[in-house]
């Protein structure tokens, strides 16, 4: 016998380099504090993620947004039938307006997304989808996917949850939804508690912003969703 490790656990041979390890798993155990902080705090919200992480199931399957729960409860609360909403992106949040009652239309870049969300909605005729869909997007089409919020603005609620990408940037949806929006109406931005959206404040300063920070849908960690009530209500 030999006191030697075997060669697929040598520190040599790591993929992760042992400081890059430690320091993801530091990461990890505090995001693991910070679920247990805010069971113990909030644990009506505790109950409501364990029972969540244990289902498995995804927000659309749910008809749920991708957001924190008190974001969610906010809107279940604020949110009237007959609403007009414009989604930068769809998914569980389209099929939960829609069931609130409201005329949702959204912006699209996956035909095959758009198609889950018709199956999952059962072919609503409240919904209005614009399928932004381009293999390859040319400036013009890239620079038009933030601007289709101004067709058939002023919106009650505009939602901010595309998915990002090196051409379609959160912020530059946010800076045209500013406009689009009607006095006392909602813009959600989600993810607020990203470093890449620590900015988004400063651009609408003059709203009222509330911050809901907790445990989410389908989230292992802590998450953000900040909403905005625009100005002149």
């Amino acid at each position: 016998m030999h006191n030697r490790l075997p060669t697929a656990f040598s520190v040599s041979t790591w993929r992760v380099p042992p400081r890059v390890f430690l320091a993801k798993a530091k990461t990890r155990l505090t995001a693991y504090a910070g679920v247990f902080a805010r069971m113990m705090q909030c644990p009506t919200e505790g109950v409501r993620y364990i029972r969540d992480q244990r289902d498995g199931r995804s927000p659309l399957q749910q008809g749920l947004p991708y957001f924190s729960w008190s974001a969610i409860d906010f809107l279940r609360q604020q949110v009237k039938p007959g609403s007009r909403v414009f989604e930068f992106g769809s998914g569980g949040s389209t099929i939960f307006l829609l069931n609130l009652g409201c005329e949702v239309t959204s912006v699209e870049t996956s035909s095959e997304w758009v198609n889950t969300i018709k199956q999952a909605s059962g072919g609503n005729l409240n919904w209005h989808v614009i399928e932004h869909c381009h293999d390859h997007p040319t400036k013009d089409q890239i620079a038009a996917f933030p601007r289709y919020v101004h067709a058939g603005a002023p919106w009650d609620l505009v939602i901010v949850d595309n998915t990002e990408t090196d051409t379609l940037k959160r912020v530059s949806c946010m800076m045209e939804a500013r406009g689009c929006i009607r006095p006392g109406g909602l813009l959600v931005f989600d993810d607020a508690h990203l470093a890449e959206y620590r900015e988004v404040p400063k651009f609408l300063e003059g709203w009222h912003r509330q911050s809901f920070r907790g445990l989410g849908i389908a989230r292992p960690w802590i998450t953000m969703t900040d909403i905005y009530t625009a100005p002149g209500a």
